[in-house]
């Protein structure tokens, strides 16, 4: 199943496309999208075949199944009737109502799934027509198709179904994880840090459903780069955002991932963002978006919130600070520049002796950084 609008779960119409996997062939993804469907999986280079548009009807449980070994696997359409009906009587009825619906209107290929306490599984049959005037005429009349299908008796296919969807695979494999889905995500910055904190991010759903995110690096991947950097031999001179931005749609292809390859700290958008994650590990550009994010928490702008990290000395530790308000520590309360000194220079931020219980001289160090 990859399906795109998971909140829509009692008004989606569901459709199947068959599709050849590059290491698994004539397998059929169940998708609430076809387009969709199509365009993510020939990106990643699967083949994609035919497409059979509202064949399947979605049902749901909170029964879990019960198997008979006697009379288990079930092979007929009346014998899985009688089986349901023991297993949730409600679903009985409502499947029964569901071949008089337009699911089975004209169509000759259907597919049915069930979720419940005990996961998915699903079955497909075929429904054949003596000939065209037939299937006119049983389009026509809900009540004679079912009972004709409910005559024709036919073969069933079982199926278990792996779920394919943004909502689970960026959930970590959680249904009903909460994910970076729908937020917009900044990163400034695509060197060592940043270009990995990319791909994680990604995995957790940033640049998915609405969202957005945003790579900022003005600079290109050198060969000093290569053996620290999430990006190849093969990138090497291109740049760290364009190059990461790639590499993401190709894992990801439903993500919406924008490269930006300029400075950061002179483009108008940077801002533009729920949260901005910096990852230059460059003073003089944290300072610089320090003092932009301050003057809009001082005007009381919306802005996003700010995570500045770093990795300490000779890669000793990774450390990170996150700014949402005024009523913390701001990038520069970082930097103790002398000794009766209590705040940031700009006096910013609350004046305090100390940080998280550290004391003014625990702070200092030969870099003058926290520690």
């Amino acid at each position: 199943m990859m399906l795109w609008t998971p909140d829509a779960k009692d008004r989606r119409d569901l459709s199947t496309l068959d599709v050849d996997f590059i290491h698994q062939h004539d397998l059929c993804v169940i998708t609430d999208s076809l387009e969709q469907t199509r365009t993510s999986l020939t990106t990643s280079g699967h083949e994609t075949g035919v497409g059979r548009d509202g064949s399947v009807v979605e049902f749901s449980s909170s029964i879990p199944p019960g198997f008979d070994p006697d009379v288990w696997p079930l092979r007929r359409l009346r014998d899985f009737l009688k089986w349901l009906e023991q297993w949730d009587s409600n679903l009985h009825r409502a499947f029964l109502g569901r071949l008089e619906s337009l699911w089975t209107k004209g169509r000759s290929f259907l597919v049915v799934i069930f979720s419940t306490p005990s996961g998915r599984f699903g079955l497909q049959f075929n429904v054949t027509y003596q000939d065209q005037a037939e299937r006119n005429r049983l389009a026509k009349h809900p009540s004679d198709r079912r009972q004709r299908i409910l005559r024709l008796n036919p073969t069933l296919t079982r199926f278990t179904v792996s779920d394919l969807s943004p909502t689970f695979v960026h959930g970590r494999n959680q249904s009903g994880r909460e994910t970076l889905a729908d937020k917009k995500i900044t990163v400034v910055g695509c060197g060592t840090v940043g270009g990995y904190l990319a791909t994680f991010l990604a995995r957790v759903g940033a640049g998915s459903g609405s969202g957005l995110l945003t790579l900022f690096d003005p600079q290109n991947l050198g060969p000093e780069n290569l053996g620290r950097h999430v990006l190849s031999i093969g990138d090497i001179y291109r740049n760290k955002a364009e190059g990461v931005s790639a590499l993401l749609k190709k894992e990801f292809p439903h993500l919406n991932v924008r490269s930006r390859a300029v400075d950061a700290t002179q483009a108008t958008d940077t801002f533009e963002a729920d949260v901005i994650v910096d990852a230059t590990g460059a003073c003089p550009i944290s300072s610089a978006l320090n003092a932009e994010h301050v003057t809009m928490l001082v005007r009381s702008e919306r802005t996003p919130t700010l995570i500045y990290t770093w990795v300490e000395g000779p890669g000793d530790a990774a450390r990170c600070l996150t700014v949402d308000s005024l009523k913390g520590m701001c990038y520069e309360c970082q930097f103790v520049r002398s000794v009766n000194q209590r705040s940031c220079p700009t006096a910013w931020c609350t004046s305090r002796e100390s940080w998280f219980g550290w004391t003014r001289a625990q702070l200092t160090t030969a870099d003058n950084r926290v520690v």
